[in-house]
């Protein structure tokens, strides 16, 4: 199976209606609430299963030939479980991972510091467009962490709003 097969063949699914939506943590079918995030290694911190007859993407629409920006923003603000909430700091990826687990697609690694602008300033805000490598039925988008030091995750404290396009049969 190839990979483009695992998170849904661009050419297989054309044509597909569609809309967008932007989520937040707990609308992801799992998170690691209380997690310990481990310095230097990928720590899952949410993972939203595709559901029955749908693809998914990270992002929303794209620049188009005019000019006119239609990206989506993606914020994203985490922080620890202390008493006095310390800021998670690292690299967030977005990533397709297929239904075993085994194979798995980044499609961006930015630092946390530049998620953290605005959730509705697009001008002070990590605007991503729609990923073509879309996520099919069963696999996965999943958000994991590389944070700079050991860490435990806090749902409670932690913020993240992000794009994504859905397409449906």
């Amino acid at each position: 199976m190839s990979i483009l097969d695992m998170i849904g063949n661009k050419k297989a699914n054309t044509g597909l209606r569609h809309f967008t939506e932007s989520i937040t943590l707990a609308q992801f079918t799992t998170n690691a609430d209380t997690k310990t995030l481990y310095a230097g290694q990928e720590n899952d911190i949410a993972t939203l299963k595709i559901p029955a007859q749908q693809y998914r993407a990270f992002g929303i629409g794209g620049v188009t030939a005019g000019g006119a920006d239609l990206r989506g923003i993606f914020y994203a603000s985490l922080f620890d479980d202390s008493a006095t909430p310390v800021q998670i700091e690292g690299s967030l990826r977005l990533v397709n991972r297929n239904n075993a687990g085994d194979r798995s697609v980044v499609y961006v690694n930015p630092r946390t510091e530049s998620l953290r602008g605005s959730k509705t300033d697009r001008n002070n805000s990590y605007l991503l467009g729609v990923n073509s490598l879309k996520a099919k039925e069963d696999s996965y988008l999943v958000l994991t962490i590389m944070p700079d030091k050991e860490m435990v995750f806090s749902l409670a404290n932690s913020d993240v709003l992000l794009p994504l396009t859905v397409y449906h049969e």
